[in-house]
């Protein structure tokens, strides 16, 4: 959703920064990088369950750790890098 309202800004205020993107390209995105965000999610639950502890860490305790704050980024932006890549390779060639 946050990626659709950027690309509806940058359409509006600077037009000739988000003609690369297409609407359609950023809505595959934008699902593609939801999957990636709660399998990340899911994976960090599942090491934690293994390790049999609660919280990651000590600097939040109560709410899983500072792990938890980022788990779904730690896996998302891999794969919006890589996909933004595979995208402008398939626009050049």
């Amino acid at each position: 959703m946050g990626g659709i309202v950027c690309k509806g800004i940058f359409d509006l205020f600077w037009p000739e920064l988000s003609t690369l993107l297409s609407w359609v390209a950023v809505g595959v995105l934008a699902l593609l990088l939801s999957i990636a965000a709660i399998i990340g999610d899911l994976i960090e639950s599942l090491l934690k369950r293994d390790a049999e502890v609660k919280d990651t860490g000590r600097l939040l305790p109560g709410t899983g750790g500072v792990l938890d704050r980022i788990d779904s980024s730690l896996l998302a932006f891999p794969v919006m890098y890589y996909s933004m890549l595979l995208y402008v390779y398939m626009q050049i060639g």
